[in-house]
């Protein structure tokens, strides 16, 4: 009678495992982990790293895609073209490995962005990097409080948050003679980088990311209040390289 018992409880263990395994509530031992192309691509709500380049990407709920925490650097650049300089001006380097990427445009921007997607696209989940439309830069600029500047409503920008512009603002103090490295400017109050200064940052025309829109943001060259106000604009120039010509990127899903 006991031996039935045990036999009917084993038996009965068995088929329950097996009900699991087959609605997929179980594990084995011997299962494989899952691949690359498997997953879902990055969480909403959680920052990303680019597993190709180590490039961060901040969550920004406001327009629901993360967006590159700094502006694109040289030695991420270079990633994909090794033999890129970004050369120097008035004797100081703009080639540090952490400085951004200058000397470039908008085309060269989008061939990165699309070369990028390319090499991470297992992770991505569908999702691709692109460059900001002028109305997605133009928001995470205002940091949802309509802020005039980029590091909020007063003249001139407050010394010490390194935003990065020239010195010869009446009143202001960068401490960089030319582009500073990425990770030594201000953080907005969304966990952005260098949004304003440091390079002009090309952005699309909408959200397709395939047409040119202008530059927006102004560099460290730019001392003119009108000009680093959030809602100036550069437009033209999108085929040209200079010395205060860079980017950032958005990834974004369909």
């Amino acid at each position: 009678m006991k031996e039935e018992r045990v036999r009917k409880s084993i038996a009965l263990g068995l088929g329950l495992a097996a009900m699991l395994m087959a609605q997929g509530c179980g594990t084995r031992s011997d299962e494989a982990e899952p691949k690359a192309g498997d997953r879902k691509g990055p969480v909403e709500g959680r920052n990303w790293t680019s597993p190709a380049t180590g490039m961060e990407f901040v969550w920004i709920p406001r327009i629901r895609m993360w967006v590159g925490k700094y502006e694109v650097t040289n030695a991420e650049y270079r990633k994909k073209e090794p033999n890129h300089s970004s050369q120097e001006f008035e004797g100081h380097s703009l080639n540090g490995d952490r400085q951004p990427v200058v000397y470039v445009n908008f085309d060269d921007a989008k061939s990165y962005a699309e070369w990028l997607t390319q090499q991470d696209r297992e992770l991505l989940g569908g999702a691709r990097y692109r460059l900001p439309s002028e109305r997605e830069w133009e928001t995470y600029a205002r940091c949802g409080d309509n802020r005039e500047y980029p590091w909020g409503n007063q003249w001139p920008p407050p010394s010490g948050m390194a935003v990065n512009y020239p010195d010869r603002i009446e009143g202001y103090t960068s401490g960089f003679p030319v582009t500073a490295p990425v990770d030594k400017l201000w953080a907005n109050p969304w966990g952005l980088h260098g949004v304003g200064g440091n390079v002009w940052e090309a952005c699309a025309s909408d959200s397709s990311g395939g047409r040119f829109g202008a530059w927006r943001g102004a560099s460290w060259r730019n001392a003119y209040q009108d000009t680093l106000r959030v809602s100036y604009r550069v437009v033209g120039l999108g085929s040209h390289r200079l010395y205060n010509h860079g980017f950032r990127f958005v990834l974004a899903r369909p």
